[in-house]
């Protein structure tokens, strides 16, 4: 990523060091539950990854 970003001020790259740093480990949504469960329908897995986001979501605003 850092060789494709041209960062023209200084604290630009600092800030994504921190962001690296801090999210790079991050896992939005844990695919594996849905994978063992089966089939399912797209609109119900859809809705099911929107709600594990907005879970996510909350996690990162109140930490």
């Amino acid at each position: 990523m850092l060789q494709h970003l041209y960062c023209l001020h200084p604290s630009h790259q600092t800030v994504l060091r921190m962001c690296q740093t801090t999210l790079g480990n991050l896992v939005l949504v844990d695919m594996s539950q849905y994978c063992l469960s089966g089939p399912i329908e797209f609109d119900s897995l859809k809705n099911n990854v929107t709600l594990d986001l907005e879970k996510t979501e909350e996690k990162l605003m109140h930490s």
